[in-house]
């Protein structure tokens, strides 16, 4: 079995009031794949979910998003099918990635967001640094 290596960073850009429930209004996914030493980029199509963020209450504050993982494009069709398969993201079975955050703080200038990452019914906790910008 190939080994691929994913580093999927999610960039979140939507247009927030403190401590207000806001929908995502527009956002990517990228990653990279590395395949017999070669990086491949590809992304994801939109994602969905909501942001309910205070940066006075960051006790309070959630981020909930999802993507669809048959909107992944590398751009090459047979490389997509074999990533959507069983080896990798099981589409079928599992049609969603998940990111759930459980707890954010301050950090620097920006904050770090610690997330539940969901790939194929796996569950993993992951540190995310971000920005926010009124």
């Amino acid at each position: 079995m190939k080994k691929y290596t994913f580093l999927i960073v999610l960039f979140i850009v939507a247009a927030t009031t403190a401590f207000a429930q806001t929908a995502i209004t527009a956002s990517s996914v990228t990653f990279k794949i590395k395949n017999l030493g070669i990086m491949t980029d590809g992304k994801f199509g939109p994602v969905t979910g909501n942001i309910k963020f205070d940066p006075a209450h960051l006790d309070s504050s959630v981020i909930d998003a999802a993507i669809d993982v048959n909107t992944i494009n590398t751009d090459n069709n047979t490389r997509d099918g074999h990533l959507k398969g069983q080896k990798f993201f099981d589409a079928e079975k599992y049609p969603q990635l998940t990111m759930k955050s459980t707890s954010i703080q301050k950090k620097g200038s920006g904050f770090l967001g610690k997330f539940n990452l969901t790939i194929k019914g796996i569950t993993k906790p992951i540190d995310m640094p971000f920005t926010y910008n009124e």
